[in-house]
Order: structure tokens, then sequence, then C-alpha cells
């Protein structure tokens, strides 16, 4: 279907294919995000400052979640697809399979750490509880809620890309609205009828988790699903493969994740206060949030690149990168203008207190300047995984994820505080 020839009809099809196919990947990759990102707002706005500044350090550790989880979908789903494309149903059944046992062992051995030792979990997350005490409580209580929910967390998006490959789009971002109408019904009973403070916005963000996943898992009632649980052509062998797709993934996804730990540690350092603080997480929130839109389109763009690529086709390569960056730049400039604008309303959903308003708002403003350039790295890279170069892809990832926003946070919070690291995110795409 990808390799008609005649240019205008294989730039409909690249067109009529990449946006119904980006979309739900975006709404995939926002999975894990929006929850907390509800959590956060309604956080600030009903249980103070200090409450939502511990929710936002606990970002790393979701991000660590959904590292792991990530590696072993996407790694899962290239292999998967390998074998449907060869006609081997059993095969990538038992790729399935053993994606989804993977995925139920690596969330109970969060489940185990997160019970068992919290204060690693938080060291994890760069957070010093010697220097901000008066957080640790918060952090405690809202990690015992949310705890329930992590295996609906790894299921949800190591099961996702395979329902989506089944023609299961629809469901996946049906999925999503459940969570988010779920999580905002449960965080407000929370705060305005059974006063569960941060414990329950833990407890309410793990219910709407489950009802996600159930969401999902109606793809498994159906007669007609490719995919199926068996034991047949089962292998350990297939780990060795998952994990080689996967890896570049996971490289992405940990700069990331380093980046994270080593900029909470340095706005800890120099934060004179929680509100600084509150205006960092809000910030980290929405740039975890709005950089799924490169990462949807790029997944979109792995896909379709490297089949152009295996069958040789220049010129379909040249069109799907150049549609994907167009995509990518017409949303991202106008999401990235209406943030800009729109700063002042957005930090007031969050809070009422001025000094956290003023510090969100020039927060979110240099992320809005820095979104269209991180969403053109995050395709570029893609692409280049798509043609398999994955050494300059690991370059580019740990430079522009990890050594050049880290430098600048340092230089830029040195001299200018809290203000600097937050400027830094635009300063570092740039």
């Amino acid at each position: 279907m990808f390799m008609l020839q005649g240019g205008k009809y294989r730039k409909d099809v690249i067109s009529s294919m990449f946006l119904p196919a980006a979309v739900t990947m975006i709404f995939t990759q926002m999975t894990g995000v929006v929850a907390n990102i509800i959590d956060g707002i309604i956080t600030s706005r009903f249980l103070g400052e200090d409450a939502y500044s511990a929710v936002s350090l606990l970002g790393p550790m979701v991000n660590i979640i959904l590292l792991l989880a990530g590696f072993i979908s996407i790694g899962g789903q290239i292999v998967c697809a390998q074998k449907v494309g060869k006609g081997e149903r059993d095969e990538a059944s038992a790729i399935f399979t053993f994606s989804a046992l993977f995925g139920i062992v690596i969330a109970l051995l969060f489940v185990l750490l997160s019970v068992v030792s919290p204060e690693m979990m938080f060291r994890i997350c760069g957070v010093s509880l010697d220097e901000r005490p008066e957080l640790y409580e918060h952090m405690l209580r809202y990690l015992n809620g949310y705890v329930i929910g992590i295996p609906a967390v790894v299921m949800v998006q190591v099961l996702s890309p395979f329902v989506v490959m089944d023609n299961g789009k629809r469901l996946v971002t049906a999925a999503s609205v459940v969570l988010c109408a779920a999580d905002i019904a449960g965080d407000l009973a929370n705060v305005l009828v059974f006063n569960g403070g941060i414990y329950g916005m833990g407890v309410a963000t793990s219910a709407a988790m489950w009802l996600q996943l159930a969401a999902i898992m109606i793809y498994f009632a159906g007669r007609s699903r490719y995919f199926r649980v068996t034991m047949r052509a089962f292998s350990f062998s297939h780990l060795k493969d998952i994990v080689k797709d996967g890896s570049l993934t996971f490289v992405k996804r940990l700069a990331t994740i380093l980046r994270d730990i080593a900029t909470n540690r340095i706005n800890l350092f120099v934060a004179v206060s929680t509100a600084a603080i509150a205006a960092r997480g809000m910030q980290s929130d929405l740039n975890t949030l709005l950089f799924c839109i490169g990462m949807g389109i790029g997944r979109t763009l792995l896909t379709m690149a490297s089949m152009y690529y295996g069958a040789s086709d220049r010129k379909g390569l040249e069109r799907v990168f150049a549609y994907s960056l167009r995509l990518s730049m017409v949303i991202t400039v106008a999401v990235g203008v209406l943030l800009f604008v729109f700063a002042p309303f957005i930090s007031k959903i969050y809070t009422d207190d001025p000094e956290v308003i003023e510090l969100s708002v020039f927060s979110i403003r240099c992320m809005a300047i820095g979104l269209p350039m991180d969403s053109f790295t995050e395709i570029l890279q893609d692409y280049l995984q798509g043609i398999q170069n994955r050494r300059l892809v690991n370059i580019l990832c740990f430079s522009e994820r990890f050594f050049i926003p880290v430098a600048m946070a340092f230089i830029l919070g040195m001299i200018f505080g809290s203000k600097g690291i937050m400027a830094s995110l635009a300063a570092g795409k740039v």
C-alpha cells in the first residue's frame, strides 16, 4: 500500500494514513502523563503549594516507569510487526505474550520498591529529604496511593501499541478519554467529599488507570482479534530481539529522565522558596505532556520510514519525512503561540498565589518557545532510527536531551536562580 507509484497519489496515501495513526499515538503517549497533570492542578488548587511540589517532584519516578514500559512496548511492537509481515501469527502472539509478561514483572518490581523502600524512589527522583523535609510526608502519602495503579500504568503502555496495530485506534483513544474523565471525577470527589488529602489523590489516579486498562482489555474479548495469549512458539530468545529494537527508545527516555533528575537537584539547590519549585513543576508537567506531540508523530514516522527504507524507496522517505516535519511544525507552533498568550490563565488554573503565578508564567512561555524545536529534534531522531543510523541517534539524543540542557540549567541557574533554570529549557533547544 505504501509503495504505490505516482507522486500525488502516494502523497495522499501518506497523509491519509499518517495523520490518524499519529493522533492515536499522541494520545497513547499522553496516557501516563495526563493523570499526573490533572492531579497537579487539583492538588495545587485544593491542597496547597507544598502538596503540589511533592507531586511534581515525583515526576521522574513516573518517567522511569514509562521508560521501561515504553522500552518493552516499542521493542515488542517492532519485532511483532516483522512477524505479522511474514504471516507468522503464532510467533507474533508469542511476542505479544512475552511483552505482556515482561510488563507484569516490571510493574511488580516497582510496586515492591515503592512499598519497601520509598526513600530510594525519592532519591531516584533527585530529591534530598534533608534539604526539603517538609515535602517528605506529602510525597510518601501520594506514593502510597499511586502505587496501587502502577501495574495498570505499565500494562496500558505495553498493550496499547498492539491494539493500535490490530486496528484498535478508536478503542485506545476512548480509553484515554476514560482515564481523563475518571481522574478528574475521582480527584474532585476526593477533595470535595472524602477529604482524603494527598493520599486520596494518588488513589483516585490509580483507580482511573485501572479503568483505562479495563477499557483497553475490551479488545481481547473480541473473537476476531489477531493477538492472543499463547505459550506456543514462546521463547526467551525473543528478549534479545525486543531489547535490540527497543534500545534506542530506552536511550532517548533515559537521557530525558537523567536531565529531569539533574535539573531537580539544581533547582532544589538554587530555589529560594517552594513557589520556585512549584513553578518549575508546572513547566515540567506541561513540557512532558506537550512533548507527546513530537513523540506521537515521531513513532508514526519511525514505522513508515522503516518500511520505505526497507524497500529502498528514497522518494518515499523524503515525502514521509517532509510531511511529518510540516505536520509537527504546524501543530507545535500553533500550540506554542496559544501557550505563550494564555500562560497567565494556565497558571491561575493551578494557583492564586501571585509569586507562583509570576514564576510559572515565565516558565510556561519559555517552554512554549522551545516546543517547536523540541518536536523537530524528536522527529529527526526517529527518522534516523528508521533508516538505521543508530550511532548518530545516540549522539544527538544524549547531547540535546542531557548534556546541553543540564549544562544550560547549571550555568543559567547559578547566574539567575530558578528563572535561569526555567529559561534553560528554551535556551538549550536553540
